[in-house]
């Protein structure tokens, strides 16, 4: 790449963040530094509907706080549905962008994923949840499957369309499938969803008898989340309203087996995790249900 080329490629990146950040900041009452009231809504916790936490940190106009009960971190208040939808139509961010610049890295990433989930499922269709520009759809394209996508960004949808996925720019419960689906993965995705029970349900419902759930998500567990706390990443104060550890993740998969009419009875939820230690091994047993954690 020429100098010329490198350097409008990094202006386009920067003012992508600015536009970003500037989406981000226009829910802000700035003379609190909290998001405004009017987006927000207070809710129990996520994973074990227990009400007792405690407040964390403030990060960005959110504020953190930790279930006394399951342990789960998430975002109290939480934007309203309504909110979010409007936040991720319109943020002009591309995680495409951020995947392409380590295409190594996340291409290993994504064929381990594709991999241990195909161990479980014949090779048929796959659905990714918050597909992005489609870069792991491409992959499993390449490798033979039939390739679906839901994404609510607009230029990301509209990338990924280009490309000749079956993507669509709508929520996972407004969409309507003929299809059943032997993966369905979340790749940086659950926590960004308030609601992870319903959304089990949801996706149980379109999966094959044999179909996986693929999921990979940051970890509150994590070394960097315990020491670096408000500092690290993984806490953005809007997009992640959920931080799952070891306890909540499984709270949440055991409560949609109980709640939801045999919600997941069949099916395996992979937790392929980048932050989650080595020796961690969830195993649910009722209904015969385990959730494995794959390095």
């Amino acid at each position: 790449m020429s100098k010329n080329v490198k350097a409008i490629h990094n202006k386009e990146r920067l003012d992508m963040w600015d536009q970003s950040i500037e989406n981000h900041n226009s829910f802000i009452n700035h003379s609190t530094g909290f998001f405004r009231d009017e987006f927000e809504e207070e809710r129990d916790c996520p994973a074990c509907q227990q009400k007792q936490s405690n407040k964390l940190f403030m990060k960005s106009g959110g504020q953190y706080v930790k279930c006394l009960s399951c342990e789960m971190v998430y975002l109290n208040p939480v934007f309203t549905d309504e909110a979010l939808v409007q936040y991720y139509t319109n943020n002009e961010i591309e995680q495409g962008v951020v995947v392409a610049d380590d295409m190594s890295f996340y291409n290993e990433l994504y064929s381990q994923g594709l991999a241990s989930a195909h161990q479980k499922t014949e090779r048929g269709n796959l659905l990714d949840i918050g597909c992005s520009t489609g870069i792991f759809l491409d992959l499993a394209k390449e490798k033979g499957w039939n390739t679906f996508g839901l994404e609510l960004n607009k230029i990301e949808f509209s990338i990924a369309k280009e490309k000749e996925h079956n993507v669509f720019n709508i929520l996972l419960e407004d969409a309507k499938f003929n299809e059943k689906f032997n993966i369905i993965s979340l790749w940086d995705v659950f926590e960004h969803i308030k609601d992870g029970d319903k959304t089990l349900k949801l996706m149980k419902d379109l999966l094959t008898n044999d179909g996986v759930i693929l999921i990979q998500i940051p970890s509150s567990d994590s070394l960097a989340a315990r020491i670096m706390q408000e500092k690290c990443n993984m806490f953005d104060g809007l997009e992640h309203v959920n931080l799952y550890g070891v306890n909540s993740l499984n709270d949440d998969a055991v409560k949609a087996i109980k709640n939801g009419a045999d919600a997941i009875a069949d099916a395996y939820i992979f937790h392929f995790s980048k932050w989650t230690p080595k020796d961690i091994k969830l195993i649910l047993a009722d209904n015969d249900m385990p959730v494995r954690s794959f390095q």
